[in-house]
Parts: C-alpha cells; sequence; structure tokens
C-alpha cells in the first residue's frame, strides 16, 4: 500500500510540473495580452490573480477528469474483484476524494504562482511596443 501511495503521489507532482510548464509557456504567447489588459487599466494583482485563478481551474478540471476515469475503472472492475478475492470494491466518492480534490487544487494554484509573476511583471508599454 505505500508503494501505491508513493507512485500517486509522483503522479500528482510530475502532473503539476506540467501546468507548472503549460502555464509557463503559455505567459510568453499570452505577454501582449497582459499587456493590452495592464494599458486598459487592469491592476498588476488582477492579472496574478486571473493566471493563478486558471491554473487553479485547470488543476481542478484535471483531478475531476482523473476521479471520474479511477472511478470508472473500479466500477468495472468491482465485479470481477469481488467474484475473485471477495473483496467489495466501492467505486463511490467519499470525503478523501473531495478533499484531494481540494488539495489538488491549491497545490495548481500554487504551481500558477511562478507564472502568474511573469504576467504581473509585465510592462505594457514595452510588450506592445515590442510585438509591433
Amino acid at each position: 500500500m505505500q508503494t501505491v501511495l508513493i507512485v500517486i503521489h509522483l503522479m500528482i507532482v510530475v502532473a503539476l510540473v506540467g501546468v507548472l510548464v503549460a502555464l509557463s509557456n503559455t505567459m510568453v504567447a499570452r505577454q501582449r495580452e497582459f499587456a493590452v489588459l495592464r494599458a486598459l487599466g487592469a491592476r498588476r494583482r488582477s492579472v496574478l490573480a486571473l493566471v493563478v485563478g486558471e491554473s487553479a481551474a485547470i488543476s481542478l478540471l484535471g483531478g475531476i477528469l482523473g476521479l471520474g476515469i479511477a472511478g470508472l475503472g473500479a466500477w468495472v472492475a468491482a465485479a470481477r474483484v469481488r467474484a475473485e478475492t471477495g473483496v467489495t470494491v466501492s467505486a463511490t466518492p467519499g470525503v478523501d476524494d473531495l478533499l484531494f480534490l481540494l488539495a489538488v487544487t491549491a497545490v495548481g494554484a500554487l504551481a500558477g504562482l511562478v507564472p502568474a509573476y511573469r504576467a504581473y511583471r509585465t510592462e505594457a508599454a514595452r510588450a506592445l511596443t515590442s510585438s509591433l
């Protein structure tokens, strides 16, 4: 059981690094978009909150999708596991699953702080003139 938990934690870390890399790559492509927002009067904090919120949303959706696929797999395998071992497998989400979603969302938001800080530092005038 301990090995399974270690593998699960490693998978979560790899997924969060993927979110961090994806957001970092899109920050470069969206630098002009952030500059326009800043030029139109958006505060730096608003841009920061936008990117962190996007990161949290991506993590939450990934967690929901992962739990859904795991639940479907448990539901499909439940009959065979019960027939072969006598153990009943439940595919019903519990409190642990909700806590998992909360934790994944929070850690995803933390992973979004690095790209959000890049967006936060975007100078509107320089970013708009450099893309002309």
